[in-house]
């Protein structure tokens, strides 16, 4: 079957993280929700820890490092 240009679709991925601590999020909770969060936040381990480097928060701000990481996981676009 041959492929048209209505058969393609842009997949756009938005699976980039912010860097706050986990605190700074609670203020935007509604209230009802922060003894859950607060008991969610006390049990909370970083799985990734063991990925960590000297320098892990420019990660998220460093545009040139997140391009090049991004391209070693085979993201293609930004």
């Amino acid at each position: 079957m041959a492929t048209t240009t209505s058969d393609r679709y842009t997949i756009i991925s938005a699976d980039t993280h912010a860097g706050a601590n986990h605190e700074t999020y609670r203020q935007y909770l509604d209230p009802a929700f922060h003894d859950d969060f607060d008991a969610w936040r006390g049990k909370y381990k970083n799985p990734w820890r063991n990925l960590r480097d000297t320098d892990l928060r420019v990660r998220n701000w460093d545009d040139t490092r997140r391009s090049g990481d991004q391209f070693a996981d085979g993201i293609v676009a930004r």
